[in-house]
C-alpha cells in the first residue's frame, strides 16, 4: 500500500472516532440568573440543558454575558469531550449584553436600544442642549425681570444688579458619555 493510501485511511479511522466538539444550535429557554440555557442540536440530537453563557457557573455576576435570544441559533461546543459541560461560542441573536467590572461597575445593553449604567436608578440622561437651552431661557428671564408697580421712588424696580451669566454646555455635558 502506498503511503498516500496508508495517510487517507488513517485520516478516515480516524475522523469517524473523533467527536465532534461544536454544534449548531437552537436557544430553548434562558436562566439569565444562572447564565445557562437549553439548546437544541438542528442536528436532531438531544437537547443540551445547563449550557454555560460564561466560562464558570456560579452566582458571580462579574465578566461579560451575553444572552441569547430564545429561538436564535448559536453555535456550542462541549469542554474536555464531556458532554455535561457545554458552552455557547458564538450568538446570532442576543437579548442583552451584561459587563460588571471587578469593582461592581455594570452597563446592561438591552435589545431595545435601552443602556443601563451602574443600574436605572438615576433615570434617563439628560439631553444636554436641550437642558442648556431651557436654562438660559430662565437665566435671561431672571436676568431682565422687574416688578411693576414697586416703587423705590420713581417707576418700577431694576434688574438684578448683578446678572446670571447663561449657563453653556461644556458646564453641563460629560463628554465621556455619549448617546
Amino acid at each position: 500500500m502506498s503511503e498516500e493510501k496508508v495517510n487517507r485511511a488513517l485520516r478516515e479511522f480516524v475522523k469517524n472516532r473523533l467527536r465532534v466538539q461544536a454544534f449548531v444550535g437552537i436557544v430553548k429557554t434562558v436562566n439569565s440568573q444562572l447564565f445557562t440555557c437549553s439548546i437544541e442540536p438542528v442536528n436532531g440530537g438531544p437537547t443540551y440543558n445547563g449550557v454555560r453563557l460564561k466560562p464558570v457557573i456560579d452566582r458571580d455576576d462579574h465578566g461579560i454575558t451575553c444572552i441569547p435570544i430564545v429561538g436564535s441559533h448559536v453555535l456550542f461546543g462541549i469542554l474536555n469531550n464531556d458532554d455535561k459541560i457545554p458552552y455557547i461560542i458564538q450568538f446570532t441573536r442576543v437579548e442583552s449584553y451584561f459587563i460588571k467590572t471587578a469593582n461592581g461597575a455594570t452597563l446592561l445593553l438591552k435589545k431595545d436600544g435601552t443602556i443601563e449604567l451602574n443600574g436605572d436608578s438615576f433615570g434617563g440622561l439628560v439631553k444636554v442642549q436641550e437642558l442648556t437651552d431651557r436654562l438660559n431661557v430662565l437665566e435671561d428671564a431672571f436676568n431682565s425681570h422687574v416688578h411693576a408697580g414697586v416703587v423705590s421712588g420713581v417707576g418700577s424696580s431694576a434688574p438684578p444688579i448683578t446678572p446670571v451669566a447663561n449657563t453653556t454646555r461644556t458646564q453641563l455635558e460629560n463628554t465621556r458619555v455619549k448617546h
